[in-house]
């Protein structure tokens, strides 16, 4: 059975959710990190306030505690624009507000955007298989979110290994594996046995669909002078030897970072490349050679970063 680890990291579309998925573990540990130096200040500004109060309301006194509080106020975060122009005045007697009540729950923000874009590679990589369900509608939106789950776990543990730059490869992939083997047994518990053999068969060919599904919007995007006929023939074999060279990768020890993932990638589509029919123009041979050039650039600019 084919690899099935989504293409991370692949060009335009697949780099934003590599994007995603690092936005997402970092993003919320600044924000665990924003949330210890609020409740710092949030201290400090209490102690303060007892200070204040068990001080003699003198003209010196009085004095004495604004600079404090000048100065509590250059360290504090300043509200986001939106919040500021929303947020209701605030009584300066009145203990602030915790934070979380106040500011949007930018954690699950990031989980909705996360799950759409998985979503959209759901269904592009499993488009053959539930067009050929005979489900209903709950049944079906059950499965989808089934497969969208599991997506999203499978996401987050191919990061996870590629952020360490320690993982293999092949390690990599028994984690992937495993998160499948779970994803089935699922679909086992809705699914009856003949549709569970559709998925079965489905397997075999579900990468290489989501491959040319990817194939098909890169090479309309960043190749418009191919015909319909040269990007037919382009996003099969290209595909195709896509699928070849990363189940190879992830056979490996090949230790598994953006860089080698993205050189496998190339060097599948190279390939590809080089079993285009002589029938294509030089002209259309121009224009896909002139996509692989932008492949390329784009890998070595993720590289820099």
């Amino acid at each position: 059975m084919m690899t099935k680890l989504g293409v991370l990291g692949w060009v335009v579309a697949i780099a934003a959710i590599i994007a995603a998925g690092i936005l997402f573990a970092r993003n919320l540990a600044l924000k665990n990190e924003l949330e210890v130096v609020k409740q710092e200040i949030e201290q400090a500004r209490m102690r303060l306030n007892d200070i204040a109060v068990s001080a003699a309301p003198t003209d010196d006194a009085e004095t004495e505690t604004a600079e404090p509080e000048e100065q509590l106020a250059m360290v504090q975060p300043a509200a986001p624009a939106e919040e500021a122009a929303t947020a209701p005045p605030q009584q300066e007697a009145a203990p602030a507000a915790p934070a979380t009540e106040t500011q949007p729950n930018q954690g699950n923000s990031i989980q909705r955007a996360q799950r759409a874009q998985m979503g959209v590679l759901v269904g592009m990589q499993y488009k053959g298989f539930l067009d050929n369900l005979a489900l209903p509608e709950d049944t079906m939106t059950g499965v989808k979110d089934l497969l969208i789950d599991s997506t999203i776990e499978g996401q987050q543990a191919m990061v996870e290994a590629m952020m360490s730059g320690t993982s293999k490869a092949k390690d990599a992939k028994a984690k992937q594996d495993a998160i499948e083997a779970q994803l089935r047994e699922k679909l086992g518990a809705v699914l009856n046995q003949e549709e569970m053999a559709q998925w079965d068969a489905y397997q075999e060919v579900a990468d290489v669909a989501l491959y040319e599904a990817l194939l098909d919007g890169q090479l309309t995007m960043l190749a418009p002078g191919l015909s319909e006929e040269t990007r037919a023939a382009a996003r099969t074999i290209l595909a195709e030897d896509l699928a070849t060279e990363l189940d190879t990768f992830f056979e490996s020890d090949t230790i598994y970072t953006m860089d080698s993932f993205n050189q496998a990638q190339l060097a599948g589509l190279n390939n590809g490349m080089e079993r285009m029919p002589d029938t294509i123009s030089e002209e259309q041979y121009g224009h896909l050679s002139g996509f692989i050039d932008t492949v390329a650039a784009t890998f070595q600019q993720m590289k820099q970063k």
